[in-house]
């Protein structure tokens, strides 16, 4: 793979891996891998051929157990929660703005599930227990969500 490749042809050559995920079957996954490893990888396009990577085994395992969109975006939760970025066991939201079009998801952008309410106070806990080298703005907040001031203007529902 050229270092030189323009933004276009690294997109291209990305979207091409991605298409060629979803072909995968037991058998050719690991030749696919295998290609994928044979480039020249740099900083940027490496995240790309692990994704391949990973998609091809997602691909693989839904055409063998029937995996429905529901069970895919579970399937994406635990892959987020556990690969590497500091998310296990906390909680985590995606959020979709094409939503903000429709009157129906006002809630997803106001309001947080008591569930996540419950884990950022005992954090803001923690944290002002354990952290001493905060600034005094953050120890406030903490302070203030210890109280139960939700920020943001946010409001806690069940």
């Amino acid at each position: 793979m050229s270092k030189d490749m323009s933004n276009e042809e690294l997109f291209a050559l990305r979207d091409a891996w991605y298409s060629e995920a979803e072909k995968q079957t037991v058998e050719t996954l690991p030749a696919f891998i295998k290609m994928l490893n044979e480039y020249s990888h740099n900083y940027d396009t490496v995240i790309y051929a692990t994704n391949a990577a990973a998609l091809a085994a997602s691909w693989v395992m839904s055409k063998y157990h029937g995996i429905t969109g529901f069970q895919s975006s579970a399937v994406m939760w635990e892959y987020i929660q556990n690969w590497g970025c500091g998310c296990k066991n906390k909680p985590l939201c995606l959020i979709k703005y094409e939503e903000m079009l429709y009157p129906m998801f006002d809630y997803k952008f106001t309001t947080i599930d008591k569930r996540t309410w419950d884990w950022i106070r005992k954090q803001a806990r923690e944290n002002l227990c354990e952290i001493t080298y905060a600034d005094e703005s953050v120890k406030a907040r903490w302070q203030s969500i210890i109280d139960g001031k939700v920020p943001f203007g946010y409001t806690v529902r069940d």
